[in-house]
């Protein structure tokens, strides 16, 4: 624990730099945008009504809060059925912004569990919640559950999290012995997984990695490091990239909350949901379940597949098509994430290079290196109603400074392109308008992108 804090101290503080969702209920959810659902085939909605079980989460003692894990399930449900395990987004603990794939997944004959953990800096801790709330729902459930038939889905944090609990979860309690699969979604830092783990993964496990091109929250590369080096054969993992499109008026975006609905920062439900996160897990676990099934497999891992590829069409006009690859390289029209690969928080910093070409990694390298021509410490921690940041310039610098949260969304902007003399500068930051949570106070120096992160946890 002391290593990670240390590590945070000194870095960016995650895509964890986040806001707490305000309550939202499952009837709420509104389907948006022009493009229909899925309606028949692989992705839509099953017949069966959806139940849920629960039972109060751990981890969440010293946080005054209760929450439960969720478990959706087909009812009556009398034979254990596959099931996907689910690790949310850092601050993502209400199931309600999820839900509607659990409810989709469960409709169609499935079991979805989800497990919520608190917003701790404890990265050890969280994952042990995690680990501990997948294990005690398949030891309560086992008339529900089939721990033979499993696997792992998460976004952002918990997308980084799940090889490492995948891991143990398929080489200690032996589950997945009847079908095994990842589908990680614009995944973070994979903190506890080693490269001699990747390198004696389960050659069995199917896996669908997703990334989002305009996410502008985590570097593809944390993505990319996981896809190349786990022990998972071409024929049986896929990397997809979702891109952007507008049709008939309407806006489907790419950025880091496609996978979510009801967020107040830009998670909508729509098409995207249906096509670029339903459509290939349904097919994924259908062929994990069932390797004799050539289509999902076409639809699932087709390797660029028209029938993999497709992401609906309305009025005649096929909406873009996602890309799909078994070599991934850094798009060149990416968006700069604030977690970057080479960033010290991540454990698997020597590998950011490996999944690319020599140039195209020298490349990322040269512009992703980099000394800020200033110190700066920001204090207090945690702050409430304001915050103060201590700059020294040994020169005059030209300085934008801006409050962003784990999303990437800019929440305040302090200063705007203002110069300042070399020397002391004492600058407040007002923070009465946000919410409790923990966030990343960035400063850009001179119009560049050389950049300095630090986080700022508000506890109003």
């Amino acid at each position: 624990m002391n290593r990670y804090r240390l590590l945070l101290t000194a870095s960016v503080f995650l895509g964890l730099a986040t806001i707490f969702f305000p309550a939202a209920t499952h009837s709420q959810t509104v389907y948006r945008g022009t493009v229909p659902r899925i309606t028949s085939g692989f992705g839509a909605d099953g017949t069966f009504a959806v139940d849920t079980l629960r039972f109060p989460a751990t981890g969440w003692d010293s946080t005054g809060i209760t929450r439960n894990v969720e478990v959706y399930y087909p009812r009556g449900t009398v034979l254990p059925r596959p099931t996907m395990l689910f690790a949310h987004g850092f601050g993502g603990n209400d199931p309600s912004y999820y839900g509607e794939l659990f409810r989709n997944l469960a409709s169609r004959g499935y079991v979805a569990v989800f497990v919520p953990y608190p917003i701790s800096l404890n990265f050890p801790g969280l994952y042990r919640t995690l680990d501990s709330g997948f294990a005690e729902a398949v030891r309560r459930f086992p008339k529900v559950i089939d721990s033979t038939r499993i696997g792992f889905a998460g976004h952002s944090f918990g997308a980084g999290a799940i090889p490492s609990i995948a891991y143990k979860a398929f080489t200690s309690r032996g589950w997945g012995a009847n079908g095994k699969f990842l589908f990680p979604m614009a995944p973070w830092y994979s903190l506890e997984i080693t490269q001699e783990q990747l390198r004696t993964f389960p050659r069995d496990t199917k896996l669908v990695m997703e990334t989002y091109a305009d996410d502008a929250t985590n570097d593809h590369r944390m993505a990319m490091d996981i896809f190349i080096n786990i022990n998972i054969p071409t024929s049986e993992k896929d990397f997809i990239t979702v891109f952007a499109d507008t049709v008939q008026g309407y806006a489907y975006t790419a950025g880091h909350l496609l996978c979510t609905m009801q967020t107040p920062t830009g998670g909508v439900f729509d098409a995207y949901d249906y096509y670029a996160v339903f459509r290939p897990l349904d097919a994924l676990m259908q062929y994990t379940f069932d390797p004799t099934n050539a289509a999902a497999k076409n639809v699932a891992l087709g390797n660029g597949s028209a029938e993999q590829v497709f992401m609906g069409s309305v009025g005649g006009r096929t909406v873009k098509p996602l890309v799909v690859t078994d070599r991934p390289t850094p798009l060149t029209t990416a968006p700069r994430a604030s977690f970057q690969c080479d960033n010290a928080v991540n454990t698997r910093i020597a590998y950011c290079s490996l999944q690319a070409p020599v140039a195209v990694r020298e490349a990322v390298r040269e512009e992703t290196s980099y000394s800020a021509p200033f110190s700066a410490q920001l204090f207090p921690q945690p702050a409430s109603d304001r915050a103060t940041l201590s700059l020294r310039l040994p020169t005059p610098q030209t300085l934008t400074l801006s409050i962003f949260d784990i999303l990437g969304n800019e929440r305040l902007r302090i200063l705007s392109d203002v110069a300042l003399s070399a020397g002391n500068h004492d600058i407040d930051i007002p923070l009465a308008t946000l919410p409790s949570g923990a966030y990343i106070c960035r400063l850009v120096a001179n119009g560049t992108y050389t950049t300095t992160a630090l986080p700022l946890l508000v506890h109003p």
